[in-house]
C-alpha cells in the first residue's frame, strides 16, 4: 500500500470535522454541561485514535522485535485506557459531565471510520475509476 492510498490522513480529517460538527451546534444550543462532555468526549476518541496510530506503527515496524511491540501496545492500552478513566472520573465528580453526550463524543471517530469507509472511499474510487 503505498502512501497516497493509505486513508489515515481522510479519516483523521474526517473525525475532526465531524467532532467539529458535533461541537460547535452543541456549544450553540446546548446547555454546558452537553457541550463540555461531547467535547471531552471527542478529545479523548480523537487523542486515543491518535496515540493507538503511533504505537500500532511501531509495532508492525519492521526493525521491532515483535514480543517487544506487543508488550509496549498492551501497555500502552491500559495506560491510554487508565488515564481516560481518570480523565472522565475527575470531571464526573465535579458534576462536570452529561453521559450520553459523552458517549456521542467519544463515538466520533468509529462514525468518522465508518463514513469514511461506506461512503467517502466509493464515491472516491468510483470518481477516480470515471475520470
Amino acid at each position: 500500500m503505498t502512501d497516497k492510498q493509505r486513508p489515515e490522513p481522510e479519516i483523521k480529517k474526517a473525525a475532526l470535522t465531524l467532532y467539529l460538527l458535533a461541537v460547535v451546534p452543541a456549544y450553540a444550543w446546548m446547555g454546558y454541561s452537553v457541550a463540555f462532555s461531547v467535547a471531552l468526549g471527542g478529545a479523548l476518541a480523537l487523542v486515543n485514535l491518535a496515540l493507538l496510530e503511533r504505537w500500532l506503527a511501531r509495532l508492525i515496524s519492521p526493525m521491532a522485535d515483535p514480543a517487544a511491540a506487543r508488550g509496549l501496545v498492551l501497555f500502552s492500552f491500559f495506560l491510554r485506557m487508565v488515564a481516560t478513566g481518570a480523565v472522565i472520573l475527575f470531571f464526573h465528580t465535579r458534576s462536570m459531565v452529561s453521559f450520553p453526550a459523552l458517549v456521542i463524543g467519544l463515538s466520533i471517530p468509529l462514525v468518522a471510520i465508518t463514513t469514511y469507509f461506506m461512503m467517502v472511499r466509493p464515491i472516491k474510487d468510483w470518481y477516480e475509476r470515471a475520470y
